[in-house]
């Protein structure tokens, strides 16, 4: 007792030049440094963390010595000091966990594998909840889940999947909104690795997952990422839909993240992915159908109904499904020609009023490769026009595109002033006209494509 007394009274004499001395250059005074470090924490114990911001700083970078000697003992101090942590649990998180968190970009493998390690015990500490601190930590940890060293990769993937059940468990503790902006950049970020790998590469990590092995060992780093972020995503829309919770202004950029990852270039290919991105769509399209009520009366301008309308940007949407309509994958773009009849359900006067884009990308994918995706297009535009909403289209060139179809349609007798057919029409027959000039354009699409559209 008497030995921990004295040593308090010079605990800065001894930690603060020792911290100082451990950035030395000389390799042997580095480790001479830990090794001293190491035997006055286990005199101070609790004491220590009176130090403990300026130890971890100290120790994420000796950690990563390029001495092995200095690394064996600078992690013999790291596990000292989590025990001390563990046992006594006082810690400041307010400034500590910004520390982890500019760390977490490091690309140094074994700081981040201590990092990991910090985050892990500061989770297992049942009086921390360090999951609200979640929107500083999330994207290190998926930088550092994209690590070319497999254990790193399982580590980190474990307590992403501890963090996940924790936030399922009680999804009023973060902010899931900030969360799913991390979640869809690093989904994006996943995403375009994937798509610049060869085709061999591709092939090698389709067959590795079809080995039997654990995923997270064998899948490669982008592919371990992608997945992850949509599973993340995935369950942060089934709590949402749950909890009542809004989603609707981050539709367009969950859109632009889930439907790349919609694949079909490879047989043998791992589907994981795939189906995680289908069920996502088909949950995000069913959560967007359910929140807005066409066919009801106009909600209260200030209830919650018509806040939640207000939130769904239908233009911003459509600008992610015209983009979509150019991807490589058929069932990206068959999933973005549903959305386009999704919109038209619930919100079909913003789509319409859009429809001077609309039209010519769908009058586009008319010569698509694809069968389907040609019969997806022809089946929606006779949804749109057909459509009543339709009837109020007007521009600057109604009225002369009315003359001009004047002279193709007969009105019949009767109609008097009543031209709400031939106002109907106009959309129909400015895209009829459309087509017929593609045929005349086109002849290959003509003999190609023909008997799928016409019929």
């Amino acid at each position: 007792m008497l030995k921990f007394q004295a040593s308090r009274n010079y605990s800065d004499d001894l930690i603060l030049p020792l911290l100082q001395v451990l950035r030395d250059g000389d390799a042997r005074v580095r480790y001479f440094a830990c090794e001293s470090l190491y035997n006055i924490m286990k005199v101070l114990q609790v004491h220590s963390l009176k130090y403990l911001n300026d130890v971890f700083e100290a120790l994420s970078t000796a950690t990563s010595d390029p001495e092995v000697s200095v690394r064996q003992v600078a992690d013999h101090c790291d596990r000292l000091l989590r025990d001390i942590l563990t046992q006594n649990l006082v810690i400041d998180m307010v400034s500590f966990i910004p520390l982890v968190s500019e760390r977490l970009y490091t690309p140094t493998p074994f700081a981040r594998s201590f990092l990991v390690s910090w985050i892990s015990t500061l989770n297992s500490m049942p009086t921390l909840n360090v999951v609200i601190y979640l929107p500083q930590l999330l994207d290190g940890l998926f930088r550092i889940l994209g690590d070319s060293n497999s254990e790193i990769r399982r580590k980190c993937d474990l307590l992403l999947c501890d963090f996940l059940s924790n936030i399922g468990e009680n999804p009023a503790s973060v902010d899931l909104n900030s969360l799913m902006n991390i979640l869809i950049a690093n989904c994006r970020m996943a995403t375009v690795s994937l798509s610049n790998m060869s085709l061999e590469d591709k092939a090698l990590d389709s067959l590795m997952v079809l080995s039997g092995a654990k995923s997270t060992t064998v899948q490669s780093p982008e592919r371990l990422q992608q997945v992850t972020a949509l599973q993340w995503i995935h369950r942060f829309i089934e709590v949402s839909a749950g909890n009542g919770l809004k989603l609707l202004r981050l539709v367009a950029p969950i859109l632009s993240a889930i439907l790349p990852c919609l694949e079909d270039f490879d047989d043998v290919d791992d589907k994981t992915a795939v189906k995680l991105a289908a069920d996502i769509n088909e949950k995000l399209m069913k959560f967007v159908h359910d929140s807005q009520q066409p066919d009801s009366q106009p909600p209260p301008a200030n209830s919650s109904e018509a806040r939640k309308s207000a939130g769904l940007d239908c233009f911003n949407i459509l600008k992610v499904i015209y983009k979509m309509f150019d991807h490589s994958s058929v069932l990206t773009r068959l999933a973005a020609l549903r959305w386009v009849e999704v919109l038209v359900v619930v919100q079909p006067e913003a789509v319409l009023a859009n429809s001077g884009e609309l039209m010519p990308l769908l009058l586009k994918l008319f010569s698509d490769p694809a069968v389907e995706v040609v019969h997806s297009a022809v089946a929606l535009v006779g949804c749109l026009c057909k459509h009543p909403v339709a009837r109020d289209l007007s521009d600057a060139s109604s009225s002369d595109l009315q003359r001009v179809l004047a002279k193709l349609v007969t009105v019949s007798p009767g109609m008097g002033d009543d031209h709400q057919g031939e106002r109907a029409s106009i959309l129909c027959l400015r895209f009829l006209l459309d087509v017929v000039n593609r045929f005349i354009s086109d002849t290959d699409m003509l003999v190609e494509k023909g008997n799928l559209i016409i019929t």
